[in-house]
């Protein structure tokens, strides 16, 4: 069979627990298709200071040169690779491996990147809260707008495990009973201070 007519298998990468897994299922599916891996991280544009460009003043930064979006493509690459080895051991040897870095949105590069419709597009997603809310969105608008086959991979119990705890420290320092105790002691000693201060004859 021809490799255009096998297609793809397109997995997006960020680093996150959700992404690991969704590599190492993007990788089972390449070998059952026995098709490319693409493995895509997809990092923001070299942009100049917003905030001067609409204000009218001059921008104190220079304007970032080409070589400025090189440095960062090749940190994108490190990340790739750094979560092949943390989530597979290692590039694998029997496939096919093609490291690509887009520039722009997750959803929308990750849905230009499918050639043809034997293409797979690989998705790692999340169940909490501000996490979940952006691998949500992604899953949701590559379903809606990919051209090909799209596979949506849940957490595992390791990630769900790591999130929760992450979810209820946080809830635990936000509602932490002695931050209250803290705040008051330190408004008793600032205003001991200020009476000091009116009390001082000049």
């Amino acid at each position: 069979m021809a490799a255009e007519q096998r297609g793809r298998v397109i997995v997006g990468v960020d680093g996150s627990l959700g992404s690991l897994r969704a590599l190492r299922q993007a990788v089972t599916e390449a070998r059952r298709r026995h098709s490319t891996l693409a493995a895509v991280h997809v990092r923001a544009p070299v942009r100049p200071n917003a905030q001067a460009t609409f204000s009218g003043f001059p921008d104190p930064m220079p304007w970032p040169g080409p070589e400025v979006g090189r440095s960062l493509d090749r940190e994108a690459e490190g990340l790739v690779a750094t979560c092949m080895d943390e989530g597979l051991g290692g590039p694998p040897e029997d496939l096919a491996v093609h490291v690509v870095v887009a520039v722009g949105t997750a959803r929308v590069s990750l849905v230009q990147l499918v050639r043809c419709d034997n293409d797979l597009l690989v998705v790692g997603t999340s169940r909490r809260r501000r996490g979940a809310l952006r691998h949500r969105s992604i899953a949701r608008y590559c379903i809606a707008h990919a051209d090909c086959p799209v596979l949506v991979v849940p957490p595992d119990d390791f990630a769900r495990t790591v999130q929760r705890e992450r979810h209820w420290y946080r809830s635990a320092w936000r509602h932490d009973p002695w931050k209250r105790f803290d705040r008051q002691d330190d408004d008793r000693d600032a205003q001991a201070r200020r009476g000091r201060r009116s009390n001082t004859v000049p």
